[in-house]
């Protein structure tokens, strides 16, 4: 389950516009989000949380995510596929906090075929991956891991 799974329970920030239907809210992701992701993917890669893992990496998208997570998936996917696998790995894991595993927004979902992939060209162990991402494996490739 998503960090934020349940989120029509919290309450809008009042000083943010309400929500629009409008897929390109105008919101962008910082100039320096690929390093972030790629120290994300890290932290969470050797279980390294901490204090500043969630103000850092996590709480500054917790609007946009509440506001349009596809959106945000799909920017996120966006700006990782094709860069460091590291940071393609801290975007899943983001994305993963706010929609859950078994999400089929699309841009969560390239997120996750580019991180298994990944995963699997490097030789990782099927013991590495959490069972919705051994599903989507199988789901999507007649390869067994």
């Amino acid at each position: 389950m998503a960090l934020f799974g349940r989120k029509r329970q919290f309450e809008l920030n009042p000083h943010l516009p309400p929500p629009s239907s409008n897929r390109s809210s105008g919101r962008r992701l910082p100039t320096n989000f690929v390093q972030l992701m790629r120290e994300f993917g890290e932290i969470e890669m050797n279980h390294r949380q901490d204090a500043d893992t969630y103000p850092r990496y996590i709480a500054p998208y917790f609007d946009w995510s509440y506001r349009d997570s596809d959106g945000l998936a799909t920017a996120v996917a966006d700006a990782l596929i094709g860069q460091d696998p590291m940071a393609v790995y801290g975007g899943e894991r983001l994305v993963e906090n706010f929609v859950g595993g078994d999400s089929k927004t699309e841009g969560y979902l390239r997120l996750l075929d580019a991180y298994l992939n990944w995963q699997h060209a490097r030789g990782a162990p099927s013991a590495m991956l959490t069972g919705y991402q051994f599903d989507r494996w199988n789901q999507t490739h007649d390869e067994a891991w």
